[in-house]
């Protein structure tokens, strides 16, 4: 049995009874994502419905959270008939996709879609406006966790996290890795395991700023342990009353170590314990070390 897939009707704007063009929107299975140098977009497909008589020229309007009225500025563009589906191209920054996740909570991402179009009827242009209400736009949790991979979620939160160098070491590499996976755990509703994934790149960093030190991680020695040892070290570099950052380094070092040592309760009740704003709170102080020390050269001039 055929799905029905939601329906965006224009109709001119002294006539909304009678549409003149339609698009039908399969977001479930082929929205996209693209990020570039200058901005990121997401691609929502539009799927002309054949039987109409009017041809959209331009296109523009807003996508907002279901329910909302205000949301992101769709800026007009020309949707190509050549192109099946056409691509609607939605500008949304970092923040946006922040927001968005907010409300999404684990959930689908629900989306209301208000758009107006230039439509060639006949020879003549038409102003037409979509329908009275706005059309519900429901991306399944699948397919929007892989749009969040399209857009950069994961690898870019609030800050951007830098690529481990080539000279530096596996285990800082394998941190990157860990708080990404961290990052798609909590996209997907899984704070506890978003936390387990934490855990590992907090080894990780810290194995890796041991690296750097001289001072490896012994065969088996104990996380805490070894927390407590790197944060020493690094305090040792400090001089008293200066204004070099070992000792912010330190006690960042020793959050990372607080956060290790609790974040081992969901990693042992089945990954169902952590809340949300716990999950947040470990990525975004792996996030704000790995980003420190990936930069970093040590020890500091």
């Amino acid at each position: 049995m055929s799905i029905s897939l939601p329906r965006i009707n224009f109709s001119a704007d002294d006539r909304p009874a009678a549409p003149v063009a339609a698009y039908e929107v399969n977001a479930a299975q082929r929205t996209g994502g693209n990020r570039g140098s200058l901005g990121t977009s997401i691609q929502l497909p539009l799927e002309p419905v054949r039987a109409l008589v009017g041809v959209p020229l331009l296109v523009w309007g807003t996508l907002s959270w279901n329910s909302e009225h205000e949301g992101i500025a769709i800026p007009a563009q020309s949707v190509s008939r050549m192109t099946i589906p056409a691509m609607l191209s939605i500008p949304i920054t970092d923040e946006q996709i922040t927001r968005i996740e907010t409300k999404r909570a684990g959930g689908p991402a629900l989306f209301d879609l208000r758009l107006k179009s230039l439509v060639l009827v006949d020879g003549n242009v038409a102003s037409c406006t979509s329908d009275n209400f706005p059309t519900l736009i429901v991306i399944p949790l699948d397919e929007w966790i892989k749009i969040l991979a399209m857009l950069g979620y994961g690898e870019r939160r609030l800050i951007e996290l830098p690529p481990a160098p080539a000279a530096k070491s596996a285990e800082w590499r394998d941190a990157l890795k860990q708080i990404a996976a961290a990052s798609q755990r909590l996209a997907k509703g899984d704070a506890g395991a978003a936390i387990g994934e934490v855990r590992i790149a907090m080894d990780r960093l810290v194995e890796g700023l041991g690296v750097e030190l001289g001072r490896p991680r012994a065969d088996k020695e104990p996380s805490k342990n070894y927390f407590a040892v790197i944060a020493g070290e690094v305090r040792k570099l400090h001089l008293a009353r200066s204004d070099d950052p070992y000792e912010v380094l330190a006690r960042t070092i020793e959050l990372a170590s607080a956060i290790h040592e609790f974040s081992s309760d969901p990693m042992h009740n089945g990954l169902t314990a952590s809340e949300r704003s716990d999950a947040e709170l470990a990525i975004t102080t792996a996030s704000a070390l790995y980003s420190y020390v990936v930069r970093a050269r040590f020890p500091l001039p």
